[in-house]
């Protein structure tokens, strides 16, 4: 439910309330199936798509959330105008999941056809305020014409993520399982057997003030902005104690960072509708959690240079975009594929770390055109080369960025009849490629590429007499293909079947 309304204060000032409500009830949606028998073969074959390895009795993933805000904006005059965006939001969360205890082996047992398992509980909530302030300003100087932007922003959240644990390993009441030929234990006792595991408590405060100018001159267009961010944090984490199960080892952390960060560009405007670029953009992204040495992340920076060109023929319905551009980033949270004995996620999936510098250099092309005869086409190609360039871990230099695929790529053609005994129908079709790629830091596991194809078809109802009304039906991978979206040290998860969606709509 998101009701909203805009009043009109005055002939200047208007306000939209915004407020939203929603609330999912459901079984978790996330199990962690073992490689052996879904990314390598087992004597038995390969697990089914439609396995569950949890417990229909116990596995639940129900959220409440609730946001007000409202967007204010003042017109001062012919130059100057003021606009305030502020919200508060507040969610609930719970989930409950039985998922795999097992990493060695390919996370089967030694007869290949059998997974231990684990119950996880986890409870949270979080409430955050965020309220931006700008002020906006258009004006000349000389040949040149400025639209400069300046402003603070805010946010502050608080959350807390207690989870908690039924682990075979100490006794907990977790029936092993078949996972080709699963037969469900129930979840009788799992309640009274819950021990903590990771309870977190964290508080965060953002301060950003930025300015940016837009320039235009002639057939030139420059973009010219800076931003000075300040970012607090306070951590109190609780890990369990491997040694006594049951009890846990608290940790406090702080941290107080502060960035600059800025960008440029130019564009020139060409009059056959080509319009080359050059960009530069510096990045700073406070990160909160924990590594696998209970240490809390440190900001992730960055870099981007990038060259393209923007080509619009005149008078015409189509856009064709070349960019390259390289990017080099610091911190980024990738999985720990060496974490400490003593870490608690050795019993979870967050075994998390931080890579010391990755570079991804990459080629994208999208075109995109419209004809008056009711056809349309798009079309996409990324390319990127991402590289972990520097690292404490030397085993880690040089390999490939996890979840990162080298090639990418998609077509959608789409046909909408405009006269005859047909008007109004529309068909569209395409497909999607996704190459292979690494499912952790040190490159052990490796996802094939998939590809899959899509449709939809849409009727306007208008020209059957019911103005306002259209039919339609989508479907995503039609063809049903089986393919393998992730796959780590924790296990694999098959990406979504073929699913078809039929909509009406209704505009007056």
């Amino acid at each position: 439910l998101a009701p909203s309304a805009t009043v009109f204060l005055t002939d200047d000032t208007e306000i939209t309330f915004l407020s939203y409500y929603q609330k999912d009830e459901g079984g978790s949606t996330f199990q962690f199936s073992p490689i052996k028998g879904m990314l390598e073969p087992t004597p038995f074959g390969y697990i089914d798509r439609s396995t569950f390895l949890g417990e229909p009795d116990w596995n639940t993933y129900d959220r409440e959330q609730w946001a007000i805000g409202y967007d204010l904006t003042h017109y001062i005059n012919d130059a100057w105008s003021f606009r305030q965006n502020a919200k508060y939001n507040h969610v609930e969360s719970l989930f409950e999941t039985v998922v795999s205890a097992t990493f060695t082996n390919g996370g089967l047992l030694a007869d290949e056809r059998t997974m231990d398992r684990r119950a996880v509980r986890g409870e949270g909530d979080l409430d955050s305020i965020a309220v931006d302030n700008q002020f906006k300003v258009v004006f000349n100087t000389g040949e040149m014409r400025h639209s400069m932007l300046m402003g603070l922003d805010y946010l502050s959240t608080d959350w807390t993520h207690d989870r908690y644990l039924v682990w075979p390993m100490v006794g907990g009441p977790v029936a092993p399982i078949d996972v080709f030929d699963p037969v469900y234990s129930g979840a009788a006792g799992f309640e009274d057997a819950l021990i903590p595991q990771i309870l977190t408590d964290v508080s965060d405060e953002q301060i950003g003030v930025y300015l940016q100018d837009m320039i235009a001159l002639d057939n030139w267009r420059f973009t010219l902005g800076g931003r000075q961010d300040f970012f607090d944090y306070e951590a109190d984490q609780g890990n369990m104690n491997r040694a006594a199960p049951g009890t846990v080892t608290r940790s406090r952390d702080s941290a107080d960072d502060e960035a600059f960060t800025w960008r440029a560009g130019a564009t020139y405007l060409f009059d056959n509708g080509a319009a080359p670029y050059a960009s530069y953009a510096t990045s700073f992204e406070p990160l909160t959690g924990f590594d696998t040495s209970e240490s809390p992340f440190e900001p992730s920076e960055g870099e981007q240079f990038e060259l393209g060109v923007k080509y619009q023929p005149p008078r015409s319905n189509s856009l064709v975009t070349l960019s390259v551009f390289d990017l080099t980033q610091t911190n980024l949270v990738v999985s720990d594929p060496n974490p400490p004995v003593s870490a608690a996620c050795n019993a979870d999936n967050s075994c998390r770390r931080q890579t010391g510098e990755t570079q991804t250099r990459g080629v994208e092309l999208e075109g995109k055109a419209w004809q008056e005869d009711g056809l349309s086409v798009t079309v996409s190609y990324t390319y990127l080369d991402a590289e972990i360039t520097k690292e404490t871990d030397a085993t880690l230099k040089g390999n490939d960025k996890e979840y990162v695929p080298r090639n990418s790529a998609a077509l959608w053609l789409d046909y909408k009849w405009q006269q005859g005994f047909l008007r109004g129908l529309g068909l569209g079709a395409g497909a999607r490629f996704t190459d292979s790629l690494y499912g952790d830091a040190a490159n052990s596991y490796k996802v094939d590429s998939y590809t899959l194809y899509d449709a939809s078809v849409r009727y306007d109802m208008r020209y059957v007499g019911l103005d306002g009304v259209m039919l339609s039906l989508t479907g995503r991978n039609l063809a049903d293909e089986e393919f393998l979206s992730s796959c780590s040290q924790y296990g694999c998860s098959y990406g979504t079947a073929r699913h078809v969606t039929a909509g009406v709509s209704y505009r007056w």
